[in-house]
């Protein structure tokens, strides 16, 4: 039996499809990690807007 040869052609677009997938997944990553921030600095502000009425009401 003799051994398939690989094609260099097919690796490549392989690749170049895994290379675009992460690139995908980097984006919403990144989009996540932002969006998680916002929602942690919104809970921090309300957080200090209860504390200042608080100290204001008494």
């Amino acid at each position: 039996m003799s051994k398939p040869k690989k094609s260099p052609i097919k690796r490549r677009a392989i690749h170049e499809a895994v290379e675009a997938g992460l690139e995908r997944r980097r984006r919403r990553d990144r989009r996540l990690r932002r969006l998680g921030l916002a929602a942690i600095l919104l809970g921090l502000g309300f957080l200090a807007f209860m504390f200042a009425s608080i100290a204001v009401l008494g």
